[in-house]
């Protein structure tokens, strides 16, 4: 669970700062960037299908879900740096 407080929040900016300051190519940055937005967007997306539709959102589907859109941005992200 994320908590917006005062510690929390500088925790996370610690560690969104910790990921850009490592020595990755900067296509492997975005992808990490956002495998961790994906993985929260799917995670809540389930969790209102389950909490406002009645409908339960299956795991591998959640997993498969998250998969595909981080593989569509490094897919797009190599595309880009390709361009002279």
């Amino acid at each position: 669970m994320i908590l917006i407080s005062g510690k929390k929040l500088r925790s996370n900016l610690v560690f969104e700062k910790k990921i850009c300051d490592l020595s990755w190519s900067p296509q492997c940055k975005v992808v990490v960037l956002s495998a961790l937005i994906n993985l929260f967007n799917t995670i809540w997306y389930a969790r209102k299908q389950a909490r406002f539709n009645n409908k339960n959102v299956n795991w591998k589907s959640v997993i498969s879900m998250i998969i595909s859109s981080t593989s569509l941005i490094s897919k797009k992200c190599g595309k880009l740096q390709q361009i002279p």
